[in-house]
């Protein structure tokens, strides 16, 4: 029992290490030959898109893979190159692009790509692709795109993505909180309560922006700085100055130290 075990383990090892088979079913009889695909083909922003690039060159052959995307439109999220494979008189080579797109909804393109003979006699014979459309139709996927607002109009994430949505457009902050289902902020003062024994109605906390709402209710004395939100200020128990000025140290002194 114990040797079939351990047999059948190498086995699964051995499967999981083996190449990507070779994408095609004969060596071509080309010099240089290209293939790309691309997946999915519709996407929400910032979701993953593959790219998958399939090269061959022929044994005599010296080639470089030219491969520029749009920053305006992806963020080059990983690129994994895989090492050369023997196919018939020449060898084969797979790249692997994780592309974000940056702007939608609407249509983005993967540019043509291009292998070109690098040296010899092939010097300047090319293969290149087709130029592939990808339509990004939401903030995100299909599995979440529906508890958010959906933006009015095509859009750019850079330099604020909270201006994507209608409701944060005009924020002054270039910044999204994502985070687990909680209180925010107001976990910090559990977590001292609960491994520190210090109460709530011991810490005092200060916020500018509508995540530190949750702290400012559940501290014993919630401070809004002076420049902080409307809504954040009439859930302070106390407004200080703009916090360019020294207002917390007065408050620590007034406080704290005496």
């Amino acid at each position: 029992m114990k040797r079939s075990l351990s047999l059948g383990l190498l086995v699964l090892l051995a499967s999981c290490d083996s190449a990507a088979p070779s994408p095609w079913a004969a060596p071509p009889e080309l010099a240089l030959d290209l293939r790309v695909e691309v997946a999915p083909l519709e996407v929400g922003v910032l979701q993953p898109v593959s790219v998958t690039v399939d090269r061959y060159r022929a044994g005599d052959v010296q080639a470089t893979l030219q491969a520029d995307f749009d920053d305006a439109d992806w963020v080059e999220q990983e690129r994994v190159e895989r090492d050369e494979q023997p196919l018939g008189q020449g060898f084969w080579q797979r790249t692997v692009f994780t592309l974000l797109p940056l702007r939608g909804p609407g249509e983005l393109r993967v540019p043509a790509l291009r292998v070109e003979a690098s040296d010899g006699a092939e010097e300047g014979v090319a293969a290149s692709s087709e130029e592939v459309v990808v339509l990004v139709t939401s903030v995100l996927s299909d599995e979440h795109g529906a508890e958010i607002e959906a933006p009015g109009a095509p859009f750019s994430l850079p330099p604020s993505p909270l201006s994507i949505l209608p409701r944060h457009s005009t924020n002054p902050y270039s910044a999204i909180d994502v985070h687990a289902p909680c209180q925010g902020k107001a976990e910090a003062i559990r977590f001292l309560e609960e491994t520190k024994g210090i109460p709530a109605s011991r810490v005092i906390a200060i916020g500018d922006a509508d995540n530190d709402v949750p702290m400012l209710r559940r501290a014993g004395l919630g401070v809004a700085m002076g420049n902080a939100f409307p809504e954040v200020q009439a859930e302070a128990d106390r407004v200080l100055d703009h916090h360019h000025t020294d207002a917390i140290g007065a408050l620590v002194e007034d406080l704290l130290l005496r």
